[in-house]
């Protein structure tokens, strides 16, 4: 029995077995009082080192004085000289290995509440797979969310990111700009140096976006050659026309595919949420859309507000 406690008729400890040996080092070859380390768990009508009124097989519920958080149960058994008590940790044994450093073999093989530990551990991996099935649910689930609102190709936003940023915006009443952007002379570099041509200069137009624009800002490829801009916070024309005019200039640089020249311009339609008096979404990209095809006709290449002059 390692969890065994032989207390003399004095109420002190003569022996102990392994285990709460390991967790009362020396109280036996000390003769320790047996309530310097054990206090009832619950009120009792007797001391808690006074077991000669005790039937045999009787039970106290005890606890450590230095861990009483560690409910014990020990059953009584009268012998000459003194009183065997056989503890066990029950509920506690968990916090018992944790609090104590003990482990399994610690513990007699009949203890039942080893079984209830592997009961607790079984418990424990059931929660644990648990919880990691949910995170890859979840992980999946944004993921999927991801690729629903991504434009496989350049990695920017696909429209239906920019409607759900633009509906938000406006429900909000917050201030925000919108720049439309269309690729000049786009089916030319498809026509000469196909799709593997085209798609990189969709690329390289997606690269110059993001390194132009914010992080806050809503960036999206709508479809073809055709990009939207969704700038958070900004609902002056004179700072929108600054940075349509910087973008207009680095879409203008050279850019070359294997060799050949795909060197493009843009067209661009811009308004800003202060022009109008009620912000609609879908009023709002109809307006913006006007303006970028007033660009075009203006001869492309050009930045044009709504409803305003070319610029």
């Amino acid at each position: 029995m390692p969890l065994f406690v032989f207390v003399d008729a004095a109420g002190r400890i003569r022996q102990i077995g392994p285990t709460l040996e390991k967790v009362l080092p020396g109280a036996a070859q000390r003769c320790d009082a047996f309530a310097q380390h054990f206090a009832p768990k619950y009120p009792q009508r007797h001391a808690v080192d006074q077991f000669r009124d005790l039937a045999p097989g009787s039970t106290l519920h005890l606890c450590l004085r230095s861990y009483p958080q560690i409910g014990l149960r020990a059953v009584v058994s009268p012998m000459a000289g003194g009183t065997l008590l056989n503890v066990s940790f029950g509920a506690s044994i968990a916090e018992a290995m944790r609090c104590l450093d003990l482990r399994l073999t610690d513990f007699p093989a009949t203890e039942l509440a080893v079984d209830m530990l592997y009961q607790l551990e079984a418990k424990s991996a059931a929660m644990a797979a648990s919880l990691r099935l949910a995170q890859q649910m979840r992980g999946a689930r944004d993921a999927a969310e991801e690729r629903a609102t991504t434009d496989s190709l350049t990695g920017l936003g696909n429209r239906r990111a920019f409607e759900d940023q633009l509906n938000r915006l406006c429900s909000n009443g917050d201030p925000f700009s919108l720049m439309l952007l269309d690729l000049d002379h786009f089916k030319q570099v498809n026509d000469r140096l196909g799709h593997p041509g085209g798609d990189y200069v969709l690329q390289q137009v997606a690269v110059i976006l993001r390194q132009e624009l914010r992080q806050e800002d809503t960036i999206v490829r709508l479809g073809g050659d055709e990009f939207a801009v969704i700038l958070n916070d900004i609902a002056n024309r004179k700072r929108l026309r600054r940075i349509a005019v910087r973008l207009k200039t680095r879409l203008q640089g050279q850019m070359s595919f294997e060799g050949q020249n795909c060197r493009v311009s843009a067209s661009f339609g811009l308004l800003c949420s202060c022009d109008v008096d009620v912000a609609h979404p879908q009023q709002m990209l109809v307006d913006a859309d006007r303006a970028l095809y007033a660009s075009k006709r203006a001869g492309r290449g050009r930045v044009t507000f709504h409803k305003r002059e070319i610029v």
